[in-house]
């Protein structure tokens, strides 16, 4: 006997509540409860199972995924005016929008919460909801706003609230605000009381999660106010949370503060141990970056949403064939009755034939469609990579073509302005000169992109290509009466040329179009900074305005690519050749002169001596067979070859195990001759 669905969905919350701490258990009978209320009129069941969709993904912090069930749950709602689930909705879709930094649609979701609570007599939350909407105006620069909405939460946790259980969350939300909301009023000693009270209310409610988070932010405020011990002692407590606890992103800002504090402060001894500390919690946090539970809740989902539409479909097939049989059944019955019962057997019998002939044919011209929808999708895949390689190959040339021929437009100004014409026409010919070799270059390597590999680096000096490259832009910066400082140092890098240059010419040609309306003084700053002899640090500072809000905001979302449109093309190619290199790329409106700065992090080259080589590796026809897939990849392809070791490390033979340590020291040292040195002696 089938049960029904009512018992289906109260069975499936049982089992559900029986796996509370097996995650992939409990995700699984949540679709399945998800299936059971679809196919119902309970759209309050529908509501809360979509809002626990969304959570789940939410906690795996897949945004997309998460707004995706959140989106449909309040359409649900709102379909039903179900305004208990459209509060609890609009607030999850305001934390999402936060996480996406996308502080204006968080604001306005928030908002909507607090509409759908006080119209459902629901008070208890609204403190909590105002501090949000305060900390969203505040990182939209409405200070203003920002009080305003801090005023409410107040009132609303003194006056209304009847102590719900966020009731701490609430005040310990109210005093950081407020930290905050004082900083950007440069009213330091307010700023550091409301801190030193949040910490305190944690502290006393054992709210320890709270206490670690404000007293970050106290270390972080030392740090900025370059009080190096004061930020030390700040973080005393974290050491020793860390031992029983890891959460490996919250555990590497932490020691970041620490390194910069002993950096700051000369102590270089520690400044290693926390350096050190970092790179091994950013190996852990790379080693884990493939999230197991994510990939298998999209993979589910996914199944389950086809199969509850091939049901539905083979449901609405199956009440046609019924339909059509009882109407051809009414026309005919009256012609049949007369027919003999053998006539009728061997009817029906060759009905059954057919049927089942039908069938045959049918699971044929199915298989046939799935076959031709997998090569239309193969296909779509193939076209969409084609036009993206134009695309990009297309907006990388006309933004760095543009910068010198634009120069030369200058030049020309000039020497109409001027009488002494061969130096300035000496420059043009230069200048035309490198245009052609960034052309020639540009095309060279649009023939390795349709390789797919425009990636192609080498040794490189840093500071030769910052010569040429500010060569480039002397004539127009004289003319604009700006200075361009050059502090940077010999040194080497292992870096592709092409995509070096590109960077420098974007952020000197960004910073020469920000300065030319200024009215202060005019100084374009780059400075070279090494870190731990390991990673050098372009710093690239002006005195203009800065970066646009939006600009700033879109470029740290974690999708950024090129589009149709000019604004910010330059830091979208910026950031794309950032990522193809593996380096680090930071912007922000906090240079030294007062407006932007950008920091690029690039390794320091380092060549390794040939005779490092070590005689033991031994090579056997194991070995070659095992090793020789490597002959295929270049040292710069460091994805592809790890995960190729990553499948040897089942392999518990020693031999093989040099041969993997020698393969991954030269590929973590970017050296070419090395990595040719390990292949030639396989072959």
């Amino acid at each position: 006997r089938k049960l029904s669905l009512a018992s289906l969905n109260e069975l499936y919350q049982l089992i559900r509540k029986f796996y509370t701490n097996d995650k992939a258990k409990n995700f699984e009978y949540t679709l399945k409860i998800y299936t059971v209320l679809s196919r119902t009129n309970d759209y309050e069941g529908q509501t809360w199972i979509m809002i626990d969709l969304g959570n789940f993904f939410y906690q795996e912090e897949d945004y997309q995924q998460a707004y995706k069930f959140y989106k449909r749950a309040e359409a649900k709602a709102e379909k039903n005016k179900f305004y208990g689930g459209l509060s609890v909705v609009n607030m999850n879709l305001g934390l999402v929008k936060e996480r996406l930094f996308s502080f204006k649609d968080a604001s306005y979701y928030y908002t909507r919460c607090v509409y759908y609570r006080s119209i459902t007599g629901n008070f208890n939350m609204l403190a909590m909801l105002y501090t949000k909407i305060a900390y969203c105006q505040l990182k939209l620069k409405n200070p203003n706003r920002c009080l305003y909405f801090i005023k409410k939460a107040e009132h609303n946790y003194y006056n209304e609230s009847k102590m719900a259980p966020e009731a701490f969350e609430a005040q310990y939300g109210i005093s950081l605000v407020y930290a905050e909301y004082y900083t950007s009023k440069r009213q330091y000693d307010s700023s550091i009381f409301y801190i030193q009270k949040s910490i305190d209310y944690a502290a006393k409610n054992q709210m320890i999660i709270e206490e670690l988070i404000a007293l970050e932010y106290k270390a972080n405020y030392y740090f900025d106010s370059k009080q190096y011990q004061k930020a030390i002692n700040s973080l005393s407590k974290f050491p020793e949370f860390f031992k029983n606890n890891r959460a490996l992103k919250f555990e590497k800002g932490i020691y970041e503060i620490y390194h910069k504090s002993y950096a700051a402060l000369k102590d270089y001894k520690n400044a290693s141990i926390a350096v050190r500390k970092c790179t091994a919690i950013e190996d852990s946090l790379k080693k884990y970056a493939s999230n197991d539970n994510l990939e298998m809740m999209q993979s589910v989902i996914s199944v389950y949403e086809t199969n509850f539409l091939l049901n539905e479909a083979n449901r609405n097939i199956i009440i046609e064939k019924v339909k059509n049989a009882i109407r051809e059944n009414e026309r005919n019955k009256y012609l049949y009755i007369a027919i003999v019962s053998v006539f009728l057997v061997f009817l029906l019998f060759g009905l059954f034939l057919n049927t089942q002939k039908n069938k045959i044919k049918m699971i044929d011209i199915q298989n046939r469609l799935i076959e031709k929808t997998n090569k239309s999708k193969e296909n779509s895949m193939q076209l969409n990579k084609a036009n993206q390689l134009k695309n990009n190959l297309f907006s990388i040339i006309s933004n760095d073509l543009s910068e010198p021929l634009n120069r030369l437009k200058v030049d020309l100004k000039s020497i109409k302005a001027s009488k002494s014409d061969k130096d300035i026409i000496s420059t043009i010919e230069s200048t035309l000169d490198e245009t052609i070799q960034l052309f020639e270059g540009l095309l060279d390597w649009s023939k390795t992109e349709q390789k797919d590999n425009i990636f192609n680096p080498s040794k490189v000096s840093l500071d030769i290509n910052i010569n040429k490259v500010i060569s480039f832009y002397i004539n127009e910066s004289q003319l604009n009466d700006i200075t361009i400082v050059n502090k940077s140092i010999a040194l080497s890098i292992f870096a592709d040329q092409n995509i070096l240059q590109t960077l420098l010419r974007n952020a000197l040609s960004n910073a020469i179009a920000a300065l030319k309306e200024s009215k202060n003084a005019r100084v374009i700053e780059i400075e070279t900074i090494v870190h731990n002899n390991e990673i050098i640090e372009l710093l690239i500072s002006d005195s203009g305005k800065g970066f646009p809000v939006e600009i700033l905001e879109q470029f740290n979302q974690f999708e950024y690519e090129i589009n149709s449109s000019r604004n910010g093309l330059g830091l979208s190619i910026c950031k794309v050749l950032i990522k193809l290199s593996a380096w680090k790329i930071e912007i922000a409106n906090s240079s030294k002169y007062g407006g932007a700065r950008m920091s690029i992090f690039i390794p320091v080259y380092n060549q390794l001596d040939p005779d490092e080589l070590s005689v033991d590796l031994v090579v056997t026809p194991e070995i070659k067979k095992l090793f020789l897939p490597l002959t295929k990849f270049k040292v710069y392809q460091t994805s592809e070859i790890r995960l190729f070791f990553k499948n040897l490390a089942q392999v518990a033979d020693p031999s093989f195990q040099s041969w993997i340590t020698a393969f991954e020291k030269a590929v973590h040292e970017g050296d070419h001759k090395y990595y040719s040195i390990l292949i030639d002696k396989l072959l």
